[in-house]
């Protein structure tokens, strides 16, 4: 397989242009002097029959003139015009008819030759010409016969001039056939330097395109595999030096909050303030949005972490955006070619599972620990990671939905739509498996769109078999931080003709930075469409109260942590009453999560709690299960 740099142009390409062009010139050159040949040739005959013509007819008015002495007199005429011939005398043969008499002259043509010309003559006479040419033994014999009133002339000479002319045409046309053949070399030289020139500059644009990053302009992942698979393929041993995986951290939040062109900025000025900390020895890539790679074939194991340590240290200068100070923060990932891997593939995985241990620990940065990455745990993730991408395009990822029951009534008065994968082999993966890696690998908005697409999907189809019931989905804060979610879900809504009021949006509880009135603005523009907002996971998060007072939420859903042992434990009892009180205070609706008996349902409805939600009902099932249950089952046990 050749390289990136193998990439260049065709060696031969330069050879075959110019054979091309010189192929043309001598076809040219040939056809040129063909036709020329032949138009002056057929022009050089023709000015000679001309001529010939002429004197036939001077010499036939001589005999109507001379009469009985006609041939007296006609011989010395062609006497003189044989010794007016600068080439020497010409063989001529002259036939007359007159009026009484018939004679004939002939000069140095042979009797049995002549014969043969004349047959012809009579032919072309036959066929209605009176003038010609032709070509016996490599000889011209030109004709013309004449009449005027009683008397007529045959006259035929053998020209030399023609071939004499003839011969003069080739030697010219050779000349200027060399002369063009020669122009069209020049020509196919530089024709062929400018073609190729125009090829290889297209094909380094190319090359420069598929290997450097078009914002940043640094060499790219792909540079990087190209340039470490070059080096290793020409080293008599094994290529060593430290490659490290710098991600930006929470840098999504600074792009959204920013803009995207206030975010590339940034990158491209972080990316010249860490190329100043290198050494000439050191190449920077950027190898996808906030992640940025370093190859530093100078740096040894003993220096690595010092050298991670010297990159973070660089990042504690703020960096001026909108008259706003921005600090940096990011988690470095640090692989060792050859102690880890020489395969530059594997290298680059143990690069990225550090930095993602270096997040998961904030220790600011990670070696790659073998050991670790070994165990079953660590390659079923790491190779998860790398399955999301194929898992969204061919719709691996499903929605299940469980009901949100009246816990007075029994009856299903709506629908959470929770996320399975799956997995073409491992089956039917829980969300705990892969949610975590899709909020890793930055497809969060991806994902919240897929999600809401196919809970619109559903209610449509459930609209056709003539059973609304609502269904929620669950977004993080950063997918409210998407400029275009609502008018995506609005735009959806619309062309399935579902109501909006059909949709709940469930706002999972994370720890995160994001300003409140952020979130906020997206949420209320939900609202104002007519989507329902709720807060999941209610009590577990440092921000619950902010959330509900300053989020304007329609309902919340208390965690199932307080619920799972509510009839024993005073603590969380109390728990559930405050959230219900406060819930009352701000007019929202309570959903009790992960209800498991009937024994919680009845307590909790006691306690005041409008609905619940829990395997006592049902399990998360298909969309076609979930059907079923609508159909035949659509009001639940409450007692």
């Amino acid at each position: 397989m050749s390289t990136l740099f193998d990439l260049q142009l065709d060696r031969s390409l330069r050879r075959k242009l110019i054979l091309i062009c010189l192929s043309v010139a001598v076809i040219v050159s040939i056809i040129y002097s063909v036709v020329a040949f032949r138009l002056s040739s057929e022009m050089g005959i023709n000015t000679e029959i001309s001529y010939l013509e002429k004197r036939s007819l001077f010499l036939l008015a001589e005999i109507e003139e001379e009469g009985d002495a006609a041939q007296l007199r006609i011989k010395e005429l062609i006497r003189m015009m044989q010794h007016a011939e600068g080439d020497g005398p010409q063989p001529i043969y002259v036939e007359v008819l007159g009026h009484h008499d018939r004679w004939q002259l002939n000069t140095d043509i042979p009797g049995q030759t002549l014969d043969i010309i004349k047959n012809e003559i009579q032919q072309k006479q036959v066929a209605g010409k009176n003038s010609g040419f032709i070509k016996y033994q490599d000889e011209y014999f030109l004709w013309s016969a004449q009449n005027l009133d009683n008397n007529a002339i045959l006259m035929v000479i053998v020209s030399n001039s023609i071939n004499d002319s003839m011969s003069h045409i080739a030697k010219r046309l050779a000349i200027t056939s060399a002369v063009v053949f020669w122009i069209a070399v020049w020509l196919a030289l530089t024709l062929s330097s400018w073609i190729a020139k125009r090829v290889e500059d297209k094909n380094e644009a190319l090359r420069r395109l598929a290997s450097h990053d078009s914002l940043t302009g640094l060499p790219n992942r792909l540079y990087l595999v190209d340039l470490l698979q070059t080096q290793q393929k020409h080293a008599e041993k094994s290529v060593k030096g430290t490659l490290l995986t710098i991600d930006l951290d929470k840098f999504k939040e600074i792009n959204d909050t920013l803009g995207h062109s206030a975010g590339d900025k940034l990158l491209v000025i972080f990316a010249q303030n860490l190329a100043q900390v290198l050494s000439p020895e050191q190449t920077l890539f950027r190898s996808s949005g906030d992640e940025f790679l370093i190859w530093a074939p100078d740096i040894s194991a003993e220096g690595c972490e010092a050298f991670a340590a010297q990159i973070v240290e660089s990042l504690q200068q703020p960096i001026c955006m909108n008259e706003l100070p921005i600090h940096l923060e990011a988690s470095i990932g640090i692989a060792l070619c050859p102690e880890h891997s020489s395969d530059i593939d594997t290298l680059l995985i143990s690069a990225d599972i550090a930095m993602h241990e270096a997040k998961k620990l904030r220790s600011k940065w990670a070696l790659f620990n073998k050991s670790h990455a070994n165990d079953e745990k660590g390659q079923q993730t790491l190779r998860y990671r790398s399955e999301l991408s194929e898992a969204l395009a061919e719709q691996q990822i499903k929605l299940f939905y469980q009901p949100k029951v009246n816990l007075t009534s029994g009856k299903i008065v709506a629908a959470e739509a929770l996320a399975r994968w799956q997995h073409p082999v491992d089956g039917m993966l829980p969300p705990l498996l892969f949610i975590p890696l899709i909020e890793q690998s930055g497809k969060v908005r991806e994902f919240g769109r897929y999600v809401i697409r196919h809970a619109i999907k559903q209610l449509s189809i459930w609209k056709t078999q003539g059973i609304m019931v609502p269904v929620a989905v669950n977004l993080s804060p950063y997918n409210l931080l998407d400029p275009d979610i609502v008018s995506y879900t609005q735009e959806l809504c619309e062309k399935a003709d579902i109501p909006p009021n059909m949709l709940e949006i469930e706002l999972t509880e994370t720890a995160t930075s994001l300003h409140l009135h952020t979130i906020s603005a997206s949420l209320n523009r939900f609202k104002e469409i007519g989507v329902s907002i709720s807060i999941d996971d209610f009590g577990t998060g440092m921000s619950s109260l902010a959330y509900i007072s300053n989020l304007n939420v329609d309902t919340i859903k208390i965690d199932r942590s307080f619920i799972s042992d509510i009839e024993t434990n005073s603590s969380n009892l109390s728990i559930v009453t405050s959230a219900l009180n406060l819930a009352k205070a701000f007019n929202c609706t309570v959903v009790a999560e992960g209800v498991e008996n009937l024994e919680q349902a009845t307590l909790l409805n006691k306690l005041g709690c409008h609905y619940g939600q829990g395997y006592y009902y049902s399990a998360p099932v298909p969309a076609d299960k979930f059907t079923a249950l609508l159909k035949f089952t659509p009001t639940l046990p409450v007692s």
